[in-house]
Formats: C-alpha cells, sequence, structure tokens
C-alpha cells in the first residue's frame, strides 16, 4: 500500500493499527491523476493497437482483481469515468475490466494487488472465456 502510494521507503511507525490509520489517512487525501493530453495519448495507443490488429494479431487490455486498500488508491487517483470509459470507446480492442464480470469480480487478493496462487487456473479460465480464447 505504501508503494501504491508513491513511497518507497517502508513504514517503521506505530503498531498495526497507527500503520493502517496513517495509511487510511494518505488513502482519504488523494486526488484524481492528471488528465492531462489523455485524449492524445488514447489516440496514439489506438495507432498502436490498430498495428498489431493489422498484423493479425489481437490486443486485449485487461483490468486486474485488486482488494482492500490498494483498490480503494486505484479509484481515488484512476476514476473509471475518466480513464477507463474513454479508453473503452478509443481503443480497437477487447476490453475487459474484473469488475464488469461476474466470474472475475470475486478474487480477492491477499496482498491487495496479486491473486492467491491457488486461483490462477480458475482465473485464467475465466478471463479465457470471457475474452473468447480458446486452446489450439
Amino acid at each position: 500500500v505504501n508503494q501504491h502510494l508513491g513511497n518507497e521507503t517502508p513504514l517503521h511507525f506505530g503498531n498495526i493499527d497507527q500503520i493502517k490509520a496513517n495509511l487510511q489517512q494518505r488513502i482519504a487525501s488523494l486526488t484524481t491523476a492528471a488528465t492531462t493530453n489523455l485524449p492524445e495519448k488514447h489516440a496514439l495507443l489506438a495507432q498502436f493497437v490498430e498495428k498489431i490488429n493489422k498484423r493479425g494479431g489481437r490486443v486485449i487490455f485487461l483490468v486486474m482483481p485488486t482488494s482492500g486498500m490498494i483498490r480503494e488508491i486505484e479509484n481515488r487517483k484512476y476514476p473509471k469515468a475518466l480513464f477507463w470509459d474513454p479508453l473503452t470507446h478509443t481503443i480497437p480492442a477487447t476490453m475487459i475490466r474484473n469488475s464488469e464480470h461476474a466470474a472475475l469480480s470475486n478474487f480477492y487478493c491477499p496482498d491487495g494487488s496479486h491473486l492467491d496462487y491457488r486461483d490462477k487456473a480458475r482465473f485464467t479460465a475465466a478471463f479465457a472465456s470471457i475474452a473468447g480464447l480458446t486452446r489450439r
């Protein structure tokens, strides 16, 4: 959580409850990330995706599950309406946001940003099904 807040130095103060309270306070004060030149960045990304598509490739954008404070940080810094939604209207690719699919939305990440290793096969199968991927 500390790293997602942009701090590389480890936390060395107080007990776990004090640390959690401090992190929650810092999360509550977060503002939305800069959206400077977002349309231009999306257009450039769309060009790259088009090149891949023209060569027979297939691009899939996937928002992986997160949990707890990490999810709070992402939601505050990168609101869906400002970052994901415009991207889905600009990029010629398969766009999968885990929270928009029941089969992908119920995964818990023990550290906030990584799936439990026991969930990898179930997550992969659900993702492949939603993306329309099949074994060759």
